[in-house]
């Protein structure tokens, strides 16, 4: 499996390899371009000695070898060669080392050209056209003197000092680009180590994280800025699934406990009827257990709606609810059950929503309020023409205090611990589901710590 570390090693090896030999090969251009320049120069120099040399004595081109500066044509090893010659190709003059003519197609430029000198090796070659000066007799007029035609001089030397100083060079820059790219992929591994050891830190302390440790966070203080919002992301995640753990752990407490009762309940009516096989009391016992049976059945069918809610269910389609007529359509039928109940509709008010589960939502918060009101207490519906749109349905709750509100959403919490009435504490926990389903907010609110408001605000599904 391929690692950070390892990829960032590799690709600054290739992006150094890359970037120094670009640069190197454009250093050794520019520096065998110069080196060419300033031997073409060299050499023009020296084919202007030499054409200052050659004079033309009665019609006859002459040049004197004897002179310093023809010292490098008349060496025996890795001489250097010239030759006049004129419009013709015909050669007039040439160095003593020289037994060929030279290529006549090269023209004269002020730049050398490659050639292979006489002798196999590399050299340059640089042709000019210059006018001999006559060598005149002495009194001889000047005007009397034959024309003097212009003629060709081609000077050529080798290139093997150039050529092996341009050879060292390419093999040192080859060298250091080499070195360069070992000693970088040796430092690398130690610098991406050091660099990379906040996600090091980070691997290890999420490794650590288990079921009973999710209270712990990653660090949003200190370490690179680019790891802040990674940070800030895994602590929010770790908060969500805190959250969910505590409310398993709750969930499931609260589950066994009240399971626990019913069936001891249970467990001992059972006992009593094989103790004492009383007709009567056996008849006794088996109402209690069908009681029990009853409640037990009742707590498994909202426990069993709470998880299907928490799921993923295939969604009803949206439709335009008026809300005013469905929450009639609600009330009339379970009026005589409901109690005493003042509606206070607007009919003009309408959502997008998805009337099965917005119908199941309110039915729920109706029968929390009818079962939770003290005895012929009046409920209040209430719907105004407000935006966002909000539904209130109001109940007096005497028993209910304010630091109550915080949980009054957990599964199977109730205020009172008597289960007798039918109050398995899991209306308000459904009722979160099917909200989230709606995507409509459910605000709880005490008013004067004894009339219990539950408002549903449909954020953006109102019309």
């Amino acid at each position: 499996m391929s690692t950070i570390r390892g990829k960032l090693t590799r690709s600054l090896v290739v992006a150094v390899l890359l970037v120094g030999s670009v640069t190197f090969a454009a250093i050794f251009a520019l520096t065998r371009s110069r080196l060419i320049q300033q031997f073409d120069v060299s050499l023009r120099t020296a084919a202007e000695s030499v054409a200052a040399l050659v004079q033309v004595d009665h019609g006859k081109m002459e040049l004197d070898e004897r002179d310093e500066s023809m010292t490098e044509f008349r060496r025996q090893m890795n001489p250097s060669y010239f030759e006049v010659y004129d419009e013709a190709g015909e050669s007039l003059v040439r160095s003593s080392s020289l037994k060929q003519a030279f290529d006549r197609s090269i023209e004269p430029t002020f730049a050398g050209r490659p050639v292979t000198l006489p002798d196999g090796r590399s050299g340059r070659v640089v042709v000019l056209m210059f006018t001999p000066h006559l060598d005149l007799d002495d009194g001889q007029p000047l005007a009397m003197a034959p024309e003097s035609k212009a003629v060709f001089l081609a000077v050529a030397r080798d290139t093997v000092l150039m050529s092996s100083t341009l050879r060292w060079m390419g093999l040192v820059l080859v060298g250091s680009l080499l070195a360069m790219v070992g000693i970088i992929a040796l430092l690398i591994p130690s610098i991406a180590k050091r660099t990379l050891q906040p996600l090091d830190d980070m691997s290890q302390r999420a490794g650590r994280l288990h079921a009973g440790n999710l209270a712990e966070r990653f660090s949003t203080s200190v370490g690179p800025a680019e790891l802040l919002p990674i940070s800030q992301a895994l602590n929010q995640s770790l908060d969500r699934i805190e959250e969910a753990f505590t409310r398993e752990r709750r969930f499931a407490s609260n589950a066994a406990h009240e399971l626990r009762t019913p069936l001891a309940a249970i467990r001992a009516n059972a006992e009593v009827a094989l103790k004492w096989p009383d007709p009567q009391q056996t008849q006794s016992s088996l109402s209690d257990i069908l009681a029990v049976s009853v409640r037990m059945h009742r707590l498994v069918e909202r426990l069993l709606e709470l998880a299907r809610l928490t799921q993923e269910p295939a969604r009803p389609p949206i439709e335009t609810v008026p809300l005013a007529s469905l929450l009639r359509g609600l009330v009339t039928p379970s009026g005589a059950n409901l109690g005493p109940i003042e509606l206070r509709l607007d009919e003009s008010v309408q959502v997008q929503t998805q009337p099965e589960l917005l119908s199941a939502l309110i039915s729920n918060l109706l029968n929390n309020a009818m079962l939770h009101r003290p005895e012929g207490s009046q409920i209040v519906i209430e719907l105004g023409p407000t935006r966002p749109v909000t539904l209130s349905i109001s109940n007096a709750a005497p028993a209910l205090a304010a630091e109550d509100l915080s949980r009054i959403f957990d599964p199977l919490w109730t205020k009172s611990p008597d289960r007798s009435a039918g109050h398995a504490g899991m209306g308000l926990a459904i009722a979160v589901e099917y909200a989230r389903e709606l995507g409509v907010c459910l605000q709880p609110e005490l008013i004067d710590e004894k009339i219990f408001t539950m408002r549903i605000i449909f954020d953006d599904v109102s019309q």
